[in-house]
């Protein structure tokens, strides 16, 4: 993606800390119900995240995320100006994660190939906005320090494959792979226990990784 170029160069780490267990997000989108409801949502059914910053420009967004750190975005696609995707691009150090909400399924694939951590489309469900805040903590408690693919990464010292699919993140043993199969933009995984994970990555992000 266009967009995304500088995004995979940059990234850094996260302010999460173990210990404290606080996932610190702002919310960015045009509309203020939106952002409200949203905030509504975090606040009554997710746990251990603290909203750290509300905005309706994106460009105050820029600013906020040039000069502060926080573990995830959650950030709107369209909107005057400056879309979402040109936001981050225009963020010098991503050391976020970004999960996309919008009205429009059109951008889902967008998100897919820019490796987005989640997307959400409006009416935003409780159930899968908790699975998502789920996912985010259990990966940012596994992954203090994020290298240039957040999906895919290679445990060196156990030579294991960390895999997130849209349900889990998991570890798996290179040795208990027994093939990685492309389809289209996605991967197959096929294990020896039978298990198979449909994964939203390209089997060159996988080649890569197991190359590094």
């Amino acid at each position: 993606s266009r967009y995304f170029a500088k995004y995979y160069r940059n990234r850094g780490s996260h302010s999460f800390t173990k210990k404290e267990n606080i996932m610190k997000v702002i919310l960015i989108d045009d509309e203020i119900s939106s952002i409200e409801i949203l905030e509504q949502k975090l606040t009554n059914y997710c746990t251990d995240v603290e909203i750290v910053g509300k905005f309706q420009d994106p460009y105050l967004a820029l600013r906020f995320l040039q000069a502060e750190t926080v573990d995830v975005v959650f950030t709107d696609i369209e909107m005057p100006g400056l879309n979402g995707f040109e936001l981050l691009t225009a963020v010098n150090d991503v050391e976020f994660e970004v999960v996309f909400i919008t009205a429009f399924n059109q951008f889902a694939i967008d998100a897919i190939r820019i490796h987005a951590f989640d997307y959400l489309t409006k009416p935003i469900l409780i159930e899968d906005l908790q699975k998502c805040v789920n996912r985010l903590r259990s990966y940012l408690m596994q992954n203090t320090k994020i290298d240039t693919n957040p999906f895919t990464k290679i445990d060196q010292q156990h030579e294991k494959l960390l895999v997130s699919t849209s349900e889990s993140i998991d570890y798996i043993s290179i040795e208990n792979i027994i093939y990685i199969k492309a389809d289209r933009g996605y991967s197959i995984l096929q294990l020896v226990n039978e298990s198979t994970f449909f994964v939203s990555k390209s089997i060159g992000d996988y080649e890569e990784s197991l190359h590094t």
